[in-house]
């Protein structure tokens, strides 16, 4: 599984759409996913970078993690967080 955490884009053909942190979150938790992909913004509640926390802290790494987000900041942030504590064998795509 594919899994693709927006609150606004569509998912491309082929992933899971998520639209927010506690949707993504109930996903990975049922199944995890071989790629993710993690937009920054996702609304009032919680954010892209709090779902990289939630895999850092519940040990949960797909294969290949990508950040589609625009806010550039918030992109630097997530993968900075992944690269830091990805262990071997996860890719983490710039």
């Amino acid at each position: 599984m594919k899994l693709y955490v927006d609150d606004v884009r569509e998912a491309p053909e082929g992933w899971v759409l998520a639209r927010d942190y506690f949707a993504a979150v109930d996903t990975m938790e049922r199944r995890i996913p071989e790629s993710l992909s993690l937009d920054h913004d996702l609304g009032a509640q919680a954010s892209g970078y709090d779902v990289a926390k939630y895999l850092v802290n519940h040990a949960i790494w797909p294969r290949h993690i990508y950040c589609h987000s625009m806010n550039p900041v918030g992109r630097e942030n997530i993968l900075a967080l992944l690269e830091r504590y990805a262990p071997d064998g996860v890719e983490v795509h710039r």
